[in-house]
């Protein structure tokens, strides 16, 4: 299946510059560091991205979307990965976030980052990094923290199983989270176009060739984990959490590129959580947020 979308944007698209290095992306490490780079978010690549991903641009305004920040983390450490494993599939499972301050539509940000840690599992590697975005002043404005399983195709063969003895209908799923406080506030609605457009020219064919997914035991073509990290970012927006938070997304099932889904909330004491749900009542992950003072 071709899947035609325009534009498709080059990973390099939001990288305005780049620190000498004597190498481009490190190695597959523990402390190992990326390239120092100033990322420049453009009106007509936010617009794009949004659209994409089902988001008013206006709900933005005047600020750069935290979402597509993060996104060049998840690209950087792709080209790490199948510079060094091209065998290796890739796939967002954890995005952590501190905000700190607003980013200004136009402004110039820096980024740096580094591993943090890696950690074997069943299915291949967990690796971990964190990446500081500073404003043009140096201020602190954004910290991420991803977390990815650099898979194992041999490991893959095959898609996890649910490990229950009596599923639950999708009726009953939805009722238990009716009854536990959950309430939607939203939809989204995945199809190729919309995946393949926001993940561009990516190396990760997990979220645009079929075939290459059916190798990793996956019936179709991923949504890319940035990509739904954007639906809970939008959630928060809306919300009014306040300029400061913090707050973390855990992937927890693939949502392929031609599922529906719910957009959920729940109201904690101290806390928002979210969650996207598909339509057989499934949660396929979930988040929770809070203000930082």
């Amino acid at each position: 299946m071709n899947v035609v979308v325009s534009p498709l944007f080059e990973p390099e698209a939001v990288v305005a510059s780049v620190a000498p290095h004597h190498r481009r992306f490190p190695a597959i490490e523990a402390g190992a560091e990326f390239v120092n780079e100033i990322i420049e978010i453009s009106p007509e690549y936010q617009k794009a991205m949004l659209e994409f991903s089902e988001i008013d641009e206006a709900l933005y305004f005047n600020e750069i979307d935290p979402g597509l920040l993060a996104r060049r983390p998840i690209s950087v450490i792709g080209s790490a990965l199948f510079n060094a494993h091209p065998e290796r599939g890739y796939v967002h499972t954890v995005q952590s976030f501190s905000r700190f301050l607003p980013v200004p539509a136009g402004e110039p940000i820096a980024m740096t980052g580094k591993f943090t840690s890696i950690e074997d599992h069943p299915r291949g590697w967990i690796m971990h990094g964190r990446f500081e975005f500073r404003r043009a002043d140096g201020e602190l404005c954004l910290v991420v923290s991803p977390s990815a399983l650099m898979a194992d195709p041999e490991k893959n063969k095959v898609a996890p199983v649910s490990k229950s003895d009596h599923p639950s209908t999708k009726e009953e799923r939805f009722d238990a989270l009716k009854k536990a406080g959950w309430r939607t506030v939203g939809e989204k609605t995945c199809t190729p176009e919309r995946v393949v457009g926001y993940c561009g020219k990516t190396r990760n064919l997990i979220h645009t060739d079929p075939e290459y997914a059916k190798g990793f035991g996956f019936r179709a073509p991923i949504t890319a984990g940035n990509q739904m990290v954007e639906w809970h970012l939008e959630a928060v927006r809306r919300a009014e959490i306040g300029v400061s938070f913090e707050g973390s997304v855990r992937l927890q099932r693939p949502v392929f590129w031609d599922d529906s889904l719910a957009v959920m909330r729940r109201d904690l004491e101290d806390v928002l959580e979210f969650a996207v749900v598909k339509s057989d009542g499934r949660v396929a992950n979930s988040s929770v947020f809070k203000v930082v003072s």
